[in-house]
């Protein structure tokens, strides 16, 4: 072998690990819980600190509740309570919706990817 062919050994090596290399996995952001009125974001709760919120709204009063990596409504004051029933939630996307109050809590951060099926 000659000194070019190892030159061109060396690059073809190069490009074929190149992609390897764009394929490790980042770094996520820590979830975290955004709570969201008419779309202005009053607060982002981290999923790895349990707390109870209450956040006091023109329209009423609802309590937002951190435990075990979830988040859940506990308490609202708005007619029907759909958003107390919702249940907690725990993965990237999922969202809690209190519709009287014009209320969101969405989770964000650790893993990006949705769940999907596509056909």
């Amino acid at each position: 072998m000659k000194k070019g062919d190892f030159v061109i050994l060396a690059l073809v090596l190069a490009l074929a690990v190149l992609p390897l290399l764009l394929l490790l996995p980042e770094e996520s952001a820590p979830a975290q819980a955004l709570v969201r009125q008419n779309g202005r974001l009053l607060r982002a709760l981290p999923l790895d600190t349990d707390c109870t919120m209450a956040f006091t709204l023109e329209d009423g009063i609802n309590v937002v509740e951190i435990s075990d990596g979830t988040v859940r409504i506990i308490q609202a004051d708005c007619p029907d309570g759909t958003c107390m029933r919702m249940g907690p939630i725990c993965r990237t996307g999922e969202t809690l919706v209190c519709l009287p109050h014009r209320l969101t809590v969405e989770i964000t951060g650790a893993d990006e990817a949705v769940d999907a099926v596509t056909r």
